[in-house]
């Protein structure tokens, strides 16, 4: 995975990653039980993909929403690239969060275990919709397919980061394929958090050796502007299993990120404040042969996205 450096607004240097442990080799088959489809993995390294925060009228509360397609897998010799043998395979989460706020435009966030959005699902699908498997622009099909793992998250060793760079708008959407949001535009920012996830049911006929006390690890660096690598998402998940139930980007401006993506100018019509991120990530796993016990993932970086200091910020500057 190249990992990209943000480069609007004046930034200049890549973000910073927290480091996962050391990384075990699974035995993941690649289409499913099916002949030859068996690999020694030891990393899932998705393509850049999307989050999305909604945040509360009060700016206390948010659920964070993520979705990505992978790229490839890391195994011995030549990496096994998505849809290779036929199944492509996607990721989504969703968590709730506590906001506070800080003076300079820094926000914190701590985990909302009250919260009712909970889930981490990686699904299969033989049917994609574009090239790379779900449709990043519309949001459609990241739960298209078989689920083959499911967990939930948990409030150990929660930690995020996020900080508002600029306000000063610029296009939210440069990706290679050029704006589909001629309209809307954002300000600029940067996060990462880790949080870990309990695995609740997977399917031994793609993860074949999973056992209790499996850890994966799952990274990513986030954005709020501009898309450099992805399309944003019009849609997403609300549950890891609904079909882009939830509004990401209008292309009008009246609904989701409104006109300006991180100012939330139309969040009194609207209730809430919607922010995107383009958000880069993968995953390891460690402790395969761990003592058993719940098994659990650790997600690094599923993009906090600072609405409320992105506000303060710019009414600073007036």
């Amino acid at each position: 995975m190249k990992k990209f450096a943000l480069i609007a607004a004046g930034l200049m240097a890549a973000v910073a990653l927290a480091t996962p442990a050391a990384a075990d080799t699974i035995v993941f088959d690649t289409n499913g039980a099916g002949a030859g489809g068996a690999v020694n993995a030891s990393l899932f390294d998705w393509l850049p993909g999307n989050s999305l925060l909604i945040e509360n009228a009060a700016e206390t509360q948010a659920t964070i929403l993520f979705q990505a397609n992978l790229g490839t897998i890391v195994i011995p010799g030549p990496d096994y690239v998505n849809g290779s043998n036929g199944y492509f395979y996607t990721a989504v989460a969703g968590f709730g969060v506590d906001i506070t706020h800080h003076l300079g435009g820094d926000d914190t966030f701590a985990f909302d275990a009250t919260s009712p959005t909970n889930f981490f699902k990686i699904y299969a699908n033989t049917t994609p919709t574009t090239p790379d498997g779900a449709n990043d622009l519309t949001g459609s099909c990241f739960v298209c397919g078989t689920e083959i793992l499911s967990g939930t998250a948990l409030a150990q060793d929660f930690s995020t980061t996020f900080h508002v760079e600029s306000v000063v708008p610029s296009a939210l959407d440069q990706s290679p394929d050029g704006n589909d949001y001629l309209l809307i535009n954002s300000v600029t920012g940067s996060g990462a958090t880790q949080l870990d996830v309990r695995v609740d049911t997977f399917n031994n006929s793609f993860f074949t050796n999973l056992i209790a006390g499996t850890t994966l690890a799952f990274q990513n660096t986030s954005q709020i502007a501009p898309y450099k690598q992805v399309n944003p998402s019009a849609g997403f998940s609300s549950n890891g299993t609904a079909d882009a139930d939830v509004i990401g980007v209008d292309a009008t401006g009246v609904n989701g990120v409104g006109l300006v993506n991180g100012l939330c100018l139309n969040a009194p019509v609207t209730g809430d404040c919607r922010i995107v991120a383009q958000s880069d990530a993968n995953t390891s796993f460690t402790g395969v042969t761990a003592v058993p016990e719940p098994a659990s993932l650790t997600l690094l970086g599923i993009g906090l996205l600072g609405s409320a200091a992105a506000r303060r910020r710019r009414k600073n500057q007036k």
